[in-house]
């Protein structure tokens, strides 16, 4: 007796190309949530400034007067919370990531040295403006813009120092916020707020000048 000839085998490709298709379409969901999720990342920053204002909010007003300078300047440089001496320079001491800030009591009363501390984003110096970069391997930088030429763009990053990137590795640019923390008046109290106003409204002098 003769056994029976088995059917011909199924193949197997529409059932690969049906994987494949599958494979395809779940990678592709998740390249559009990760996009989805850097453009959100990305659009978080508010880079509107906020109102100049010479009216400090009620709860801020006693922090204008009756402060002590020289309290306000161990502040200053030595309280980490606040860190204004790792980016203002004062006299020969403090960085350079921000503007220097001798004379600026000649130059800003007390309440607008107040809402400089409280709204940093109301009014950033010439010259010490950050910029955001979305880069077209996905990275985002930010920093302080030093330079800029027809083909690159150099920022100074609080952490990397300078860096220079090729404009042609730029897929979008935006203006950014003031490095200066937008919850300053969380990190110190009431009373070292108030000292602070009055070491940077003692600051008179000019660069060089006692």
């Amino acid at each position: 007796m003769t056994e029976p000839e088995c059917p011909n085998p199924r193949p197997r490709w529409p059932l690969l190309l049906l994987a494949a298709a599958i494979a395809a379409v779940v990678l592709a969901i998740l390249w559009v949530g990760a996009e989805v999720k850097r453009v959100k990342q990305f659009q978080k920053f508010d880079y509107r400034p906020q109102a100049s204002t010479n009216d400090p909010p009620a709860n801020f007003r006693d922090t204008l007067t009756g402060g002590d300078p020289g309290a306000g300047r161990q502040v200053f440089f030595n309280k980490p919370g606040a860190s204004c001496g790792r980016c203002h320079r004062v006299g020969d001491q403090g960085g350079d990531n921000g503007p220097a800030l001798d004379g600026i009591g000649s130059r800003l009363g007390p309440a607008q040295l107040l809402e400089s501390l409280i709204h940093p984003n109301t009014s950033i110096s010439k010259g010490y403006e950050t910029v955001i970069v979305v880069l077209t391997n996905g990275a985002g930088l930010s920093g302080v813009l030093r330079s800029e030429n027809e083909t690159t763009l150099t920022l100074h990053t609080p952490d990397d120092g300078e860096r220079t990137v090729p404009k042609s590795e730029i897929i979008r640019r935006a203006a950014g916020v003031s490095p200066m923390p937008d919850n300053f008046a969380s990190l110190v109290s009431t009373d070292e707020l108030r000292d602070l106003v009055a070491f940077m409204a003692s600051l008179t002098n000019a660069p060089g000048v006692q």
